[in-house]
């Protein structure tokens, strides 16, 4: 038999306040890259054609790779920028793409040290663009 200590400790675990739905209001989006100008327009441009189901009056910023080198300055846009959505992949300005496990320090501190939400997206393919998986979903 349960104390009753232990009872209440159960019962207190299992009474939540319930989900209640809210609906986001996304009005700015800011895509991170570490490419040059042009590659960055052109991932941008994937992403925001992966993400059209947003509103038409989204403002979108790309912050491109000569921009910002160090977390701090990220850290920076995105104080001066106050997305509502941040869109970047991992190991931005990392050199250990090739390992899967890895996030990156610049997207490590960046999920850690916003409350803004982060869409982690597939790295670049050669051509600078967002994976064609991505594309047309």
């Amino acid at each position: 038999m349960l104390k009753l200590d232990e009872f209440e400790s159960r019962f207190r675990s299992a009474d939540k306040a319930r989900y209640a739905y809210t609906e986001v209001s996304i009005q700015r989006v800011v895509v991170f890259t570490d490419l040059a100008e042009e590659p960055s327009r052109r991932f941008a441009g994937d992403v925001k054609t992966m993400l059209s189901t947003l509103d038409a009056d989204v403002a979108w910023t790309v912050v491109n790779g000569t921009e910002f080198r160090q977390i701090d300055e990220l850290l920076a846009h995105v104080e001066r920028l106050q997305p509502d959505l941040i869109c970047t992949y991992r190991n931005l300005h990392g050199r250990a793409r090739r390992f899967a496990f890895s996030l990156g320090g610049h997207v490590d501190v960046l999920t850690q040290a916003t409350t803004t939400p982060v869409l982690l997206l597939p790295d670049p393919t050669d051509d600078d663009r967002l994976p064609e998986r991505c594309q047309k979903t």
